[in-house]
């Protein structure tokens, strides 16, 4: 009797891998479809792209870049054109990243030649790190400290509240009987 049972299970597991096999075929049927209507959008894009790029507008096709040794950072302005500049705010250089010849090689920068880095991928290693910061020095720290209140000029004869004149006695508030 055991084998009916065994026939019947390998029945079963037949059935179940012939559909997941037709259900495969059917997802890759309709991937190559999606994939042949994205074609000509893909190329347009590309085309814009480069369009975008000869005027000096940049396409969004990469991360922005900051070199980690100088400072130098790469910023989009609201009109779509790409500076560089060596603080938040600071006019443009005029100097771009220099773009790798080979595809897996990193950006250079044009200040000091060193590998630039992705902006979001520098704050990411700088979180990561564990970096150890020295410790300052006690002339550093009495450099850093505000002078005492003596020292400075007129602190102690300023009035608190210049508006107010001479201060003047506490008078007595009768009370009235209430009757």
């Amino acid at each position: 009797m055991k084998t009916p049972r065994k026939k019947a299970t390998r029945e079963s597991r037949q059935k179940v891998t012939t559909a997941r096999s037709s259900a495969d075929d059917e997802i890759d049927a309709r991937v190559d479809v999606l994939a042949d209507r994205l074609a000509p959008f893909v190329t347009r894009l590309r085309t814009l792209q480069e369009q975008a790029r000869s005027l000096g507008v940049f396409p969004n096709d990469r991360e922005l870049l900051m070199c980690p040794s100088c400072g130098l950072a790469e910023d989009v302005l609201a009109g779509g054109q790409i500076i560089t500049s060596a603080a938040v705010g600071a006019p443009d250089t005029g100097m771009r990243f220099i773009e790798p010849r080979v595809e897996n090689e990193p950006f250079r920068c044009p200040a000091c030649g060193s590998d630039a880095l992705a902006v979001e991928e520098l704050g990411r290693r700088l979180d990561d790190s564990q970096v150890e910061r020295d410790e300052v020095s006690e002339r550093a720290r009495a450099a850093r400290r505000p002078p005492p209140p003596e020292e400075l000029v007129g602190a102690l004869q300023d009035r608190i509240h210049p508006t107010s004149g001479r201060l003047l006695s506490a008078k007595k508030i009768n009370k009235r009987p209430r009757g």
